[in-house]
């Protein structure tokens, strides 16, 4: 459909769409400081990134965004990337599902390094909050991932991710 204003429409919507793909500067620097921390799931993330004060977008960035940006690091940075978003997610973000940023970093971590990604899920799953579908994208309400080995093959998975 055209006609005056669309163009400004088309316009604002990319404009929209880049910021929903691109998390602030800094923000993962900050982030993998906080989940190489040794009280990574005691320390408050607010109190150590105060930026994050009102940070509920973070879950709202396109999947794309942290999966782009996590690609580019190196095993300890993506842990603690993903270990730092786990932790946001319990203390500050409201349950958002399989939307969560945790989750889709999760997914790149998983991938790169799959046999120790056990470990990372075992973590995720002791220290997440009321979001169960942290780590693996679907609901999981144990606590292990014994416990929750016998449900990964038949549970639904987000969009566009195959069952393990």
């Amino acid at each position: 459909m055209s006609g005056p204003g669309s163009a400004a429409a088309d316009d604002t919507a990319r404009a929209i769409a880049a910021r929903l793909m691109q998390p602030p500067a800094g923000l993962f620097t900050q982030l993998i400081q906080f989940g190489r921390r040794a009280d990574v799931s005691t320390a408050h993330i607010l109190l150590q990134i105060p930026g994050l004060k009102a940070a509920e977008w973070i879950d709202h960035l396109a999947p794309e965004a942290w999966q782009s940006a996590a690609q580019h690091l190196g095993y300890e940075d993506l842990q603690a990337l993903v270990r730092a978003l786990v932790v946001f997610n319990k203390q500050v973000s409201t349950n958002r599902g399989w939307s969560a940023a945790a989750i889709w970093t999760y997914f790149v971590f998983a991938d790169r390094y799959a046999d120790l990604a056990g470990n990372l899920a075992d973590w995720a799953l002791a220290n997440r909050g009321s979001n169960t579908y942290i780590p693996f994208g679907h609901p999981c309400p144990t606590v292990s991932r014994s416990a929750a080995a016998g449900s990964l093959r038949s549970a639904p998975r987000p969009p566009g991710r195959d069952a393990p």
